[in-house]
């Protein structure tokens, strides 16, 4: 029997799923768990936005921040991240300083 070539593998989280329903997910974030992974949602004018809940920072859960002007507050140390994940301000540095490019929080697609 002959090789056929690499075999590659499947997993659930290359597949779109549920998470809840339209009513549950609102204007401030709220944590929701999908494949042993905590995921904070939000509602921006946009549409959904989906998030691993972990501020990159000090791992806090961004499900405890809020959301102003269309960005997640980290409630920690208040480090902000835009729809993307990127992010978009950090408190502690002076205005005007870079953010690193590593400063983000992973994001996934999201759609209702």
């Amino acid at each position: 029997m002959e090789a056929v070539g690499p075999v590659k593998a499947v997993t659930l989280a290359n597949y779109w799923s549920p998470i809840g329903t339209a009513d549950e997910v609102g204007e401030q974030p709220k944590k929701f768990r999908l494949l042993d992974e905590d995921i904070v949602v939000f509602r921006d004018r946009e549409g959904v936005v989906a998030l691993k809940d972990l501020c990159i920072h000090r791992g806090t859960s961004l499900a405890l921040g809020t959301i102003d002007n269309g960005v997640l507050r980290c409630a920690y140390h208040g480090w902000e991240y835009d729809r993307t994940g990127a992010c978009v301000r950090i408190p502690a540095l002076p205005e005007g300083s870079p953010i690193p490019r590593k400063a983000r929080a992973i994001n996934y697609h999201a759609a209702e």
